[in-house]
C-alpha cells in the first residue's frame, strides 16, 4: 500500500525524532551521495525539487524525496506494463473490507476468507515495540508544523507529475 506524503513524513518524522534530537540538515554535497546508494539510483536529479538556494537537507526534506522516489519508483513500474494494484493506506484503514475484497479479487484469493483476514485490525502492528503508540486507536498524534508542511508542499509542487500529497496512484 501507499500512503499520501504528509502522513508518510509525520508518521517517519515521529520515530525518527523520538528523542527531539535536533534536526540542522544534512549537505546536500554530502547528502545526495548516500541518498544515491540506498536508492541503488543516481538521485542527485532530485535535487530540482529542492529550493534553488538550499545548501542542506533536513529529515522533512529526506523523507519527502524518499516518498517522492517510491512513487517515481511505482510510476516507472506502471509505465513499463508492470502490473500492480495500488492500495492506499487510507482505503486499508478506511474502507477495510472493500479494500481487502479487492486485494482478493486481484490476487485470486478466495474472498470468503475475508472475514478471517479483517481480525489482524485487531491488534496494533507496533504493540510491544519501541515504536507503539500510547494509545494506538488515536493513530498519530504528532503533527508537523506549518512551515514543515510547507516544506513538504513546495517540494511536492516540483515534481512535473505527482504535484500533491494525495496523488492517487493508476
Amino acid at each position: 500500500s501507499y500512503r499520501d506524503a504528509v502522513g508518510c513524513v509525520a508518521s517517519f518524522y515521529r520515530v525518527f525524532k523520538r528523542d527531539d534530537g535536533v534536526d540542522n540538515g544534512e549537505p546536500i554535497d554530502e547528502f545526495f551521495p548516500g541518498f544515491s546508494t540506498l536508492l541503488l539510483q543516481d538521485a542527485t536529479p532530485m535535487r530540482a525539487y529542492l529550493a534553488p538556494d538550499a545548501t542542506s537537507v533536513d529529515l522533512v526534506e529526506y523523507m519527502t524525496l524518499w516518498w517522492l522516489a517510491i512513487m517515481e519508483w511505482y510510476l516507472g513500474q506502471h509505465a513499463q506494463g508492470i502490473p500492480a494494484l495500488p492500495v492506499s493506506y487510507a482505503d486499508l484503514n478506511n474502507q477495510r473490507e472493500a479494500t481487502l475484497h479487492a486485494i482478493f479479487e486481484y490476487c485470486s484469493l478466495p474472498t470468503e476468507q475475508i472475514p478471517q483476514a479483517l481480525h489482524a485490525y485487531e491488534r496494533d502492528s507496533q504493540a510491544g515495540t519501541f515504536l507503539a503508540r500510547e494509545t494506538p486507536q488515536e493513530g498519530n498524534k504528532f503533527r508537523l508544523t506549518d512551515e514543515q508542511l510547507a516544506e513538504i508542499h513546495e517540494i511536492l509542487a516540483r515534481h512535473p507529475v505527482i504535484q500533491t500529497s494525495g496523488f492517487v496512484a493508476p
